[in-house]
């Protein structure tokens, strides 16, 4: 039976998971031809994706419409909320089916005055910096006056409204989105990794050092004032601290948390400030037992994943509604507020745990169950 092959336009983001959700895709290419665009200035060059340049068209946002419906798209898919403007969101014309691939900060913290999800991103230490200052804070309240003033609360809604099909990073947050009277989007399953990604299920290696890693990036989500106070109570000793700043983090904030944990680890801080290429950065976090996030939303989930594959004893926040998601799987992951002591950053996770670990995320996201999840999205174009 011949198979109706679809015409899918990707807007990106210039970003570091590009490169793989191009390979993924690829993978149904039997059943669409996955075009891609980024929006920017075309005199920028591209700076994260690196191996697939070329598949790359980089058109100024003022012509995307254009080009969308110059080259009759069945589909469009967001790859992130904030790939372009809402207001380019609800001129896409009705007979396009549009999909969201939700990737946290557009959900969590977008738009920044009354984000699709309200959720408590920050701990007490972390909320005081942030705040710490009287003219961000009344450049704050201006801003929020001018945003409902304009009234572009009303504007997001209706790009929200004009989404018909959602992928969260998990599946729960789709759950939660239901409850914004806006959203009437249907579900579809996609997850960002890459060839070698769905390939690494099949040999597992394993953590090769005694060192910890500190969160994801620079955003001050990861609360990194507020877990100092915990690694104050522990003993590092023969212990690195390494900790990605590579992305993310505004004005003085990462020389800021660089100065307070040397003040307290002295050379024992590895902080990375530089974007790595990705077989680098994983032998940063081979080189570690022990991973902390103390997020309070779903964040780093390829840096939780690799470290659990590879033995790491993990620990999150356990307002985090990832950590409820994993236990609720069968994961073997910790709390920070009531696990992280000197017991058990000192003890392994027992073998038997590291195999279950890894069961379950193979069963979850090897290429077979991959290629189920790419169908849910071909489905929802038929």
């Amino acid at each position: 039976m011949e198979i109706n092959k679809y015409k899918i336009c990707n807007i990106a983001l210039d970003e570091k998971f590009i490169d793989g959700a191009i390979e993924c895709l690829d993978l149904l290419s039997d059943r669409w031809d996955s075009q891609w665009v980024v929006c920017q200035n075309v005199e920028q060059d591209l700076k994260m994706i690196k191996r697939y340049v070329d598949r790359i068209k980089i058109i100024p946002e003022k012509n995307v419409l254009d080009y969308i419906n110059q080259n009759k798209f069945d589909a469009i898919i967001l790859h992130s909320f904030v790939a372009v403007s809402p207001l380019t969101i609800i001129q896409i014309p009705k007979k396009i089916r549009v999909f969201w691939f939700g990737w946290g900060y557009d959900i969590y913290n977008f738009p920044e005055y009354r984000p699709f999800l309200k959720w408590n991103l920050y701990k007490p230490l972390t909320y005081r910096y942030i705040n710490s200052s009287l003219s961000v804070r009344i450049n704050q309240l201006v801003s929020k006056i001018i945003f409902f003033i304009k009234r572009k609360d009303k504007l997001f809604d209706k790009a929200l409204n004009r989404i018909d099909f959602f992928s969260g990073i998990l599946p729960f947050e789709y759950d939660l989105l239901k409850h914004n009277s806006k959203f009437r989007a249907q579900r579809v399953l996609f997850s960002y990794s890459s060839l070698a990604g769905l390939k690494s299920y099949e040999n597992f290696e394993r953590y090769d050092g005694n060192n910890i890693l500190i969160g994801n990036s620079a955003v001050s989500t990861n609360n990194h004032l507020d877990l100092l106070e915990y690694l104050r109570q522990l003993d590092l000793e023969g212990k690195k601290i390494i900790m990605p700043l590579s992305y993310g983090g505004q004005g003085d904030y990462v020389k800021y948390i660089i100065k307070k944990y040397k003040e307290f680890l002295g050379d024992k801080l590895i902080p990375v400030v530089d974007f790595l290429p990705f077989d680098v950065y994983t032998s940063y976090i081979k080189s570690c037992s022990v991973a902390i996030f103390f997020m309070e939303r779903q964040q780093a989930m390829g840096n939780i994943i690799t470290a659990l594959k590879y033995g790491c004893k993990v620990f999150l926040s356990d307002k985090n509604p990832v950590y409820k998601f994993y236990r609720d799987m069968g994961v073997s992951v910790f709390s920070v507020e009531r696990d992280l002591n000197n017991e058990n950053i000192a003890n392994s996770l027992e073998e038997s745990e590291i195999e279950k670990n890894r069961n379950i995320f193979k069963n979850q996201g090897d290429y077979n169950a991959y290629i189920k999840k790419l169908n849910t999205i071909y489905e929802a174009l038929r």
